[in-house]
């Protein structure tokens, strides 16, 4: 048996386009197209395109899972910052060492005004308190001195800085 393929010619109006692509055994005239062939032509085109779109299928569900996936992590990694910023919103705010010297001061002086209250004092606790309460206003008027003279010594050290930099630019 002798396998080969034929060059068709359509002729006519109702030629078939696919009779070109026949593939005829031995010594068949045209006009006896073996259309087993051609149905096992087209079966295997149909298998390739139900491969393709079994393909197409799966790596649209593959992208489908990655694109959840990742929406599940953005959705927790957002759940997460919000958490956070609660638990930094709960926090107390920071804290100066002067407020908690004034606080201090403060509550040591209800403390004593409320103990003052409840029991009389003796002249002796009065001028203890009294001198102590003096004490720690001193301690307290002092501090800021100390910091007013510290900021008015920066001052004046840049300003110096400044001024020598301005006399070297002019030499």
């Amino acid at each position: 048996v002798v396998v080969g393929v034929r060059d068709l010619r359509q002729q006519g109006r109702l030629a078939d386009p696919m009779l070109k692509r026949v593939l005829l055994l031995g010594d068949a005239p045209a006009a006896e197209v073996n259309f087993r062939l051609l149905r096992e032509m087209r079966d295997l085109r149909r298998q390739e395109e139900l491969k393709r779109f079994a393909e197409q299928q799966e790596a649209e569900a593959k992208e489908r899972k990655r694109l959840e996936e990742e929406e599940r992590l953005r959705k927790k990694a957002e759940q997460q910052a919000a958490e956070a910023q609660t638990a930094l919103q709960e926090l107390p705010p920071a804290v100066n060492p002067d407020d908690v010297i004034r606080q201090s001061a403060l509550k040591m002086q209800e403390e004593r005004a409320r103990a003052a209250a409840e029991k009389k004092e003796s002249p002796e606790e009065k001028a203890e308190r009294e001198r102590k309460e003096k004490a720690l206003a001193w301690l307290y008027d002092y501090q800021q001195k100390q910091a007013a003279e510290k900021s008015e010594k920066l001052t004046q050290e840049q300003e110096l800085e400044q001024a020598e930099i301005e006399a070297r630019a002019e030499l």
